[in-house]
């Protein structure tokens, strides 16, 4: 947080705050918010991981497809800027581990993906200029897929903070897996 506590009240006086969120955010360690909520809640957190993975897979197999395309006929040295541009998105990696945002992490996964995709859709100087023209000619010869994969993603629902997508969250439900409620320590 860039402001204190104080400041923070003194803009809005009249909002009440919850002990909980006060404590978590501007007094406890990071070791107190992996102890307190990270592993009381770990089996959700794995289990809402691994569902998120599954239902992004069909995303996840369309960007291997036309990150694979455009890579043909590239020489090495473009394939291996494209691997040490792709190895970049492995430093989020950590973040699975000591948060419980895991939803907003793979949603900017998949939004930097698709922004790379634009951009160099866009940048004709680059060496991946001609992305834009396979995801083009992907979409043409596989219609059916991509308007089933638009679809789909609609269908997904919302996801964010602890949560996974709807489908996910009523699968959690029927498989008795919940979220744990968490408390600060006493005296807090």
């Amino acid at each position: 947080m860039n402001i204190s506590l104080d400041e923070a009240t003194h803009y809005r006086p009249n909002v009440e705050l919850s002990r909980k969120f006060v404590w978590f955010i501007y007094y406890a360690h990071i070791s107190d918010h992996i102890q307190i909520y990270v592993l009381s809640n770990l089996r959700k957190l794995i289990a809402g991981f691994c569902l998120t993975i599954f239902f992004l897979f069909p995303l996840i197999l369309l960007g291997w497809k036309v990150w694979q395309e455009t890579l043909k006929g590239q020489v090495k040295q473009s394939r291996n800027i494209f691997w040490a541009m792709q190895s970049s998105f492995l430093l989020v990696i950590p973040a699975f581990f000591i948060t419980v945002d895991h939803a907003r992490w793979f949603a900017a996964l998949v939004f930097s993906q698709f922004l790379l995709i634009a951009y160099f859709s866009f940048d004709e100087e680059s060496l991946y200029s001609h992305i834009g023209e396979t995801l083009g000619l992907l979409v043409k010869r596989h219609f059916f897929l991509a308007a089933s994969l638009i679809v789909y993603c609609s269908l997904l629902g919302l996801f964010g903070s602890d949560r996974t997508f709807e489908c996910g969250e009523f699968i959690l439900d029927k498989l008795h897996i919940y979220k744990v409620v968490v408390q600060p320590p006493i005296g807090v």
